[in-house]
């Protein structure tokens, strides 16, 4: 679980991308005996920081591999996750349609897992393809339900992200 939980705090603590990608990289590339979740979370984490430096490649490539473990391992988490991930990384590089597709998935997969958080996460990431689709109906109602989640999950940085982009939706 370390990708998943360090990458979030260097991201939150201030932008700690390069020791975040450091120990990411690190970690993946000694731990291939770790266990898939591991790996899973480990590239969950790579994703976002990729992300957050703009290499969408690594991004890509991390995020796919995360979906996948968690497809051929059950883990509708992790896969839901991956699949939040990819469609946040399809909006990056403009990729409109795709984003939306898999943010769709995300969403599916994330319904039938019982952690408010990746439905939050996933509601998050579909709302902001939808912006991006032009589809603010649907954005609104997406990101109004993800903040719905994460208010009574008292998740304040989850909160504050989809408040700013609600209001970019309700803005366009």
């Amino acid at each position: 679980v370390i990708g998943g939980n360090l990458s979030t705090y260097w991201v939150i603590a201030g932008g700690q991308f390069a020791e975040a990608r450091a120990w990411l990289d690190r970690a993946l590339r000694q731990g291939t005996a770790a266990s898939p979740a591991a790996r899973a979370w480990g590239l969950y984490g790579l994703t976002l920081v990729a992300l957050f430096q703009g290499d969408f490649t690594t991004a890509r490539t991390a995020a796919t591999e995360c979906r996948d473990l968690g497809r051929a391992t059950g883990d509708l988490e992790l896969a839901a996750r991956g699949m939040l991930m990819l469609s946040a990384v399809a909006v990056a590089e403009g990729r409109v349609e795709e984003a939306v597709h898999v943010g769709r998935e995300a969403v599916e997969a994330a319904r039938l897992v019982d952690d408010p958080g990746t439905l939050g996460w996933s509601l998050l990431s579909l709302g902001i393809a939808l912006w991006h689709a032009g589809d603010l109906d649907e954005a609104t109602s997406a990101l109004e339900e993800a903040l719905a989640l994460f208010r009574r999950l008292g998740g304040g940085w989850g909160e504050s992200v989809v408040v700013m982009n609600l209001a970019g939706a309700v803005r366009a």
